[in-house]
Formats: structure tokens, C-alpha cells, sequence
């Protein structure tokens, strides 16, 4: 069980540890999720070359892989990066974007929950609901691009099930957050809906988790704080944004600039 003070405390590690960070991500949100990483105290690296891997990842603390632009060439890369990071035991974040949408994304990311050790797997509930061990096509696996049209709170039970399956943190996310090891659950209810208008806040998401995870080795604590302080922010950023544009600017600043009783007194968490 994780309580309130844990959860700045980890928050605080991050900002003093400037952990380096791996993102293997899509083009259209490189520099966003660069900046949220760097707003939050860690080192971001966008690497995706293969040849390199091995030099960088003697210095990573954590690798966060988004499967946003996804080809045969982004694919070997991908899997490279995880056969590197296995030598040097480094956690990994896992966001298969898209996955319910295509065969092709719901494939891979099945091949590599299957194939390789992910710590963390971050999807909004049609990802999540691809991803199930038993998926209930009848239920639909509803999603418009990489939106999804189902609610997190109808997702939870196959959130816990691929937790349980693969041995590894779900953090499901949408109007409501959810994070599970497949026994706790915990509810996490900040944020905003303009989270939803801005390109690249789950993205970044993935990489932020990544950030707590790298300096906290109980996984679920640690991807239960990262959800906590992402809500937090984006719910603080909204009250001082006119729409998407001001708050992409206001959400790094209120991350960059956030204290620990402002945090306190705005979470919104409890145990299911």
C-alpha cells in the first residue's frame, strides 16, 4: 500500500537522481515528451538506432517504447532495444498505441508482452481490452485511431487479468485512471479533458512512468506515483488554460514548478 507522502517522495528522487531516460517514440511527439521529462528533473535521449543501443544504454536508467510510428524498420529497432536492455536489466515502460485498432499493432504488441519482460504497460482501455488474455470481441475492442471509445472503469478486470498473465504493472487510462499488479488496484481521479486535446499527453505519459520507475524498484509504487503527479498537474493546468494550446505550455510549467502541498491537497486516489 502506497500512502501520499510516498508518493511526492518517489516524485522527489526523480528530481534529484536526473535519471537518463530512453524513449523510443513517434516524431510527432518527440520534443513534448523531451520537455515533460525535463520539466520533471530527468534526462530524455530519443534513440532509435539499433548500432547505438549498447553504448547508451550503459548509462540509461529506464526505457519507455511508444509504438506510434510503427514500420518493419521501427519494429527491429524496437526489439533490438529490448534485447539490449535485458543484458543491462533496465526496466521497461511499454505503450502500445494503437493496438485494438489494426491487427498489425495489436499483433506486435502481443508479440512483445509475450516475447519480452515488460515492467509497465500504459494503454487507454481499447488497448488494454486488445491485449486481454481472453479478449470479448461481442464487448468490442472500440477504438477511433489511437482514441478509445470505452471507459476505463469497464476495463479493469482485463487490466488485472494481463497483469497476472505477464507478471507485470498495468496503468489503464481515461476519464479515470487505474493502475493494477494484477491483485491491488488503486483509482485515480485528477486530471483534465483537455489532456485529451493535446498531442502527445499519453506519449509522454509512457516516459514519465519510465522517469519514477528508474529510481524506485517497487515497480507499482512507482507507476501508481507517476499517475498521481501526471492527474494532479494536468487537473492544476486547466484551471489556468483557455484550451489546448495554453495548457500544453501550462502543464510543463506547473509540472516543473509543482510543491508537494499543492499536490496533497488536489490528489484524488483510492484502493478498489
Amino acid at each position: 500500500m502506497i500512502v501520499e507522502k510516498e508518493i511526492w517522495d518517489i516524485f522527489q528522487k526523480v528530481r534529484q537522481d536526473n535519471p537518463l531516460i530512453q524513449s523510443i517514440t513517434n516524431f510527432v511527439v518527440m520534443q513534448y515528451v523531451a520537455n515533460v521529462l525535463l520539466a520533471t528533473g530527468a534526462s530524455p535521449i530519443m534513440s532509435n538506432i539499433s548500432d547505438e543501443f549498447k553504448d547508451l544504454y550503459k548509462a540509461t536508467k529506464a526505457i519507455s517504447i511508444n509504438i506510434g510510428m510503427l514500420d518493419p524498420l521501427w519494429e527491429k529497432n524496437i526489439i533490438d532495444s529490448l534485447i539490449i536492455s535485458k543484458t543491462y536489466e533496465l526496466p521497461v515502460i511499454f505503450d502500445p498505441v494503437g493496438a485494438g485498432a489494426t491487427k498489425y499493432r495489436t499483433n506486435f504488441s502481443k508479440k512483445i508482452i509475450n516475447e519480452f519482460d515488460v515492467n509497465v504497460i500504459r494503454g487507454n482501455p481499447s488497448e488494454i481490452l486488445s491485449l486481454a488474455p481472453i479478449a470479448n470481441i461481442s464487448d468490442a475492442i472500440i477504438s477511433k485511431g489511437v482514441d478509445s471509445c470505452i471507459e476505463s472503469n469497464k476495463v479493469v478486470e482485463s487490466a488485472k487479468a494481463i497483469a497476472q498473465m505477464y507478471h507485470t504493472v498495468v496503468a489503464l487510462t481515461g476519464k479515470d485512471d487505474y493502475v493494477t499488479d494484477g491483485n491491488q488496484v488503486y483509482k485515480l481521479s485528477n486530471g483534465s479533458i483537455l489532456m485529451q486535446k493535446v498531442t502527445g499527453m499519453g506519449c509522454a505519459l509512457g516516459s514519465f512512468i519510465a522517469s519514477f520507475v528508474a529510481v524506485e524498484k517497487n515497480y507499482y509504487n512507482a507507476t501508481v506515483a507517476a499517475i498521481a503527479i501526471y492527474g494532479v498537474v494536468g487537473q492544476i493546468a486547466a484551471k489556468i488554460s483557455s484550451g489546448p494550446g495554453s495548457f500544453q505550455q501550462n502543464f510543463i510549467d506547473t509540472l516543473y514548478n509543482l510543491r508537494e502541498e499543492e499536490f496533497l491537497r488536489n490528489l484524488k486516489i483510492s484502493r478498489c
